[in-house]
């Protein structure tokens, strides 16, 4: 039997950070600890956002538990070769950013950095609603917007990854004189608290 080993998982969102520490093994994968819940307090400056992520990992794992391996997931796009962001437009501060090695060099652990739309379909697929299905699609929309997909049992991980990627998408918008923006300036939360515009209500008609 394999022995179990523990991952620190974290998923870095516009707004937040979260963090949980997970038990692999023969039997699956389990939650190890409670989740940790840490806002992004400045998303315009690297140094912010490495320390939010830092204390949400500290705090998972504060009653001992030791973690042998970080995996984060974070917006794209991703140079996954090169384990770094490229410009993430809900996270400006860390464009460039190697991360696996800033992390590394605070916890002498490996980590690994994957874009949270090919985690989460990759997990739908494995472990949720897409299980024994061979094409799966997932779609996100909070304060980024992205989705990740599986054809034919494959991750479409695109050139330089940007599979799936949609947010950059020019549209335009009649309601607003004809102005051209992207999916994600009028479809996220993020976008729409920088541009002083209304958010999107389950009783307002789609802007896209």
């Amino acid at each position: 039997m394999r022995e179990a080993k523990y991952i620190a998982a974290v998923d870095i969102g516009g707004t937040n950070c979260r963090a949980q520490i997970f038990r692999t093994s023969d039997q699956g994968i389990s939650p190890a600890s409670e989740p940790a819940l840490e806002p992004i307090g400045d998303p315009e400056t690297d140094t912010a956002i490495i320390a939010t992520i830092k204390t949400a990992i500290t705090r998972t794992a504060a009653h001992g538990l030791d973690f042998d391996f970080i995996g984060v997931a974070g917006p794209g796009p991703i140079n996954e070769k090169a384990q770094q962001f490229y410009n993430p437009g809900n996270l400006p501060g860390i464009a460039g950013c190697a991360l696996p090695a800033e992390l590394n060099g605070i916890f002498n652990l490996p980590c690994y950095l994957i874009r949270d739309t090919f985690a989460a379909v990759l997990a739908e697929w494995r472990f949720g609603a897409g299980q024994k299905k061979s094409h799966v699609i997932y779609v996100t929309v909070s304060s980024g917007i992205g989705a990740g997909v599986i054809a034919n049992n494959v991750l479409v991980k695109g050139y330089k990854g940007i599979g799936g990627e949609f947010e950059g998408v020019l549209h335009l918008q009649p309601q607003y004189g004809g102005v051209l923006r992207t999916v994600l300036q009028h479809g996220s939360g993020w976008c729409d608290s920088r541009n002083d515009e209304p958010p999107l209500h389950a009783d307002n008609s789609s802007r896209f």
